[in-house]
């Protein structure tokens, strides 16, 4: 199965642009985003995924695999994070917020609904982010997701075949190695090299 989705996203709310990009294929799909911008001074965030804890966490950094404990911590040189058969995989390594640990919260603290519970729910939650800071000027990302794949199966393939062609606010575009497939979203007319010599 092959697809691709573009988002043009401007925040009515707090002024937040950024191109975001997602590219389907038969067993990962590929995140990309960039031109990421705010001009107000609140902190801007891309989350990569936020679930009920259901596995240990495993962080590939510096050519080593880690459990992680229970906490929130920053990671830099991150080059794939896997939890409950996940892997989420950082093509030039990454620095990225992960949490795993207890988190408390009331569903009537983030909703307007009538007759809903104020008793506090109590559970351990996987959270994986990228802080863009506050007021971002052209922040980036680029990720892979990898659904039902071992830690083993994430260190013997760490690219997954794929060529991320280009991330920019005009275009952004990736390439199937193996399958010799390029998906690209344009924003604005332009061109892009997918192979030697052919635009």
């Amino acid at each position: 199965l092959l697809g691709a989705v573009a988002f043009d996203f401007r925040s009515p709310h707090d002024f937040v642009t950024a191109k975001k990009s997602w590219f389907f294929f038969d067993k990962e799909y590929v995140c990309l985003g960039t031109g990421i911008n705010a001009n107000r001074r609140l902190p801007v965030a891309t989350t990569v995924n936020q679930v009920l804890l259901r596995s240990d966490v495993t962080v590939f950094q510096n050519d080593e695999m880690v459990k992680l404990s229970e906490g929130d911590r920053e990671l830099e040189r991150v080059n794939w994070v896997h939890q409950d058969k996940v892997g989420y995989i950082f093509p030039d390594t990454a620095t990225v917020h992960i949490s795993n640990q207890i988190q408390e919260e009331r569903w009537s603290d983030i909703t307007d609904e009538k007759n809903i519970s104020d008793e506090v729910v109590s559970e351990k939650v996987f959270m994986l982010w990228f802080n863009h800071g506050e007021r971002p000027e052209n922040a980036s990302y680029q990720y892979i997701v990898v659904p039902n794949v071992t830690e083993a199966e994430l260190k013997d393939s760490a690219n997954r075949n794929i060529e991320i062609l280009i991330n920019t606010g005009d275009i952004q575009g990736v390439k199937h190695l193996e399958h010799e497939v390029c998906q690209i979203a344009f924003y604005e007319a332009g061109e892009v090299e997918i192979a030697n010599g052919l635009k």
